[in-house]
């Protein structure tokens, strides 16, 4: 075949992919209202249990349906049982006689919001609504606290349900407003607006990303005016930089990369919370990727030589991993640009040697199909002459390394089907026997 002058690997270019033996690369507040939404005024419902979006108001649940239970059921159904016990002793206790130690309100809200569901989220809800009422019924066993709050937006933003994002939010500041009126019990913490940044983020809506933003610039002016319990993490921005990355265009990648410039701006100002770590740069190198803009891929690869640089100088928090490598490869195959595929081949050849210089220093950097297959499929779109054979030399290469003792790299359908549709698209006389002899593979 067309690799078997590749030697002891394959790549394109002058990319030589060395192969040692296995036994060298086994390793392995004075103003806090929050801002304004971009469709209008800002959500304070006007009651607790207002119905946003597809987010019905929660009736409590008391009973279920009977199933057949499995061996991989019986759990989750006792489980269930156990909560619908629990909302029917809550149903049957009357108003302001609750006793945690005979319900544990905690464990039922916490187990409700680990059944990541709208149901669940409902239930959450439900609960966190009746020790208010507790507490207003002056029942002085029970205190509504800031992780009940937390739990509630947590469960919303896991739901997966439309609307999650707008409920979360609206709890988020009912609870500010409680706050505000003079409960001392409920002050906002980073964790909650973490969490409501994420459910933001996990929403899909196309607000999200400007929305989460806007929460995180809520945080920080409640920070800068004396509240030392919100105070933006490198969770936050990771978080706000991931919806705009999964958002996808130019614009969303210069957002993603503005944060990151924001984020080491507050570290070197003494905000030590806020030190990019390596799913940082991950995010916003995929937000390039997903970019497709002119010039994405090149910009991608800046911020693989700013990791290494940093690292080099003693910052171990920004080591880049496969993942990095595979962002920025990705990048490329995705760019269009001519010498795309030999410039993601050139990296992949890069990281391929990093690992094996050191394979237990490197071991995040132990190649995988995915990255392999990037590549091959860029050589496959490529259209230059040479680009069928370059494809081959790779798949052969992926067979050589998975066989010296790298189990995640072995070519699978995708392999396969890439370096048969670049012998397709080739031209060459003798290319539909060859991708028919890759088939019978």
């Amino acid at each position: 075949g067309a690799g078997a002058g590749a030697g002891a690997g394959a790549g394109g270019g002058d990319n030589n992919y060395t192969i040692h033996n296995s036994d060298d690369i086994q390793s392995t507040q004075t103003n806090t209202s929050p801002p304004s939404t971009t469709r209008g005024s800002p959500i304070h419902p006007s009651s607790f249990n207002t119905n946003t979006g597809n987010t019905s108001p929660a009736t409590l649940s008391t009973s279920t349906t009977t199933t057949t239970p499995t061996s991989n059921s019986n759990n989750i159904n006792k489980k269930q049982d156990w909560l619908l016990r629990m909302n029917r002793k809550l149903s049957e206790t009357e108003l302001g006689t609750l006793d945690p130690t005979r319900i544990p309100i905690h464990a039922v809200m916490n187990a409700w919001a680990k059944t990541k569901s709208s149901e669940g989220a409902g239930m959450v809800e439900l609960w966190l609504r009746r020790v208010e009422e507790e507490s207003e019924a002056g029942n002085e066993s029970v205190e509504v606290t800031t992780k009940m709050y937390t739990m509630a937006v947590d469960a919303w933003a896991k739901s997966g349900e439309k609307g999650a994002a707008t409920r979360a939010e609206a709890i988020l500041q009912h609870m500010n407003t409680l706050y505000q009126n003079g409960n001392p019990n409920l002050k906002p913490t980073t964790g909650i607006f973490n969490a409501v940044i994420n459910s933001w983020a996990r929403s899909g809506e196309k607000i999200a990303p400007m929305r989460a933003e806007q929460i995180l610039a809520w945080m920080d002016t409640l920070h800068k005016k004396g509240n030392p319990d919100i105070k933006p993490d490198k969770y936050s921005y990771n978080t706000v930089i991931h919806a705009w990355a999964k958002s996808g265009g130019k614009q969303a990648a210069i957002k993603a990369q503005e944060l990151l410039t924001n984020m080491h701006n507050m570290f070197n100002g003494g905000n030590t919370s806020t030190k990019p770590d390596t799913i940082t740069y991950n995010v916003v190198i995929n937000a390039w990727a997903k970019s497709g803009g002119e010039g994405a891929a090149m910009e991608a690869e800046k911020l693989l030589y700013t990791m290494h640089r940093l690292y080099d100088a003693g910052n171990h928090d920004v080591k880049p991993n496969v993942v990095t490598y595979g962002a920025v490869i990705d990048a490329w195959a995705k760019s269009g640009d001519g010498g795309a595929a030999a410039r993601a081949d050139h990296i992949l050849a890069n990281m391929i040697r990093m690992h094996q210089s050191d394979p237990i220093k490197n071991g995040d950097l132990r190649p995988n199909t995915y990255v392999f297959n990037t590549v091959i499929n860029a050589w496959a779109k490529s259209k230059q002459h040479d680009a069928a054979s370059k494809a081959e030399e790779m798949l052969v290469a992926m067979g050589r390394l998975h066989a010296c003792g790298i189990p995640g790299l072995k070519p699978d359908a995708f392999t396969y089907t890439a370096v048969i549709d670049a012998w397709a698209k080739s031209g060459y006389r003798g290319a539909a026997t060859r991708a028919d002899q890759l088939l019978e593979k």
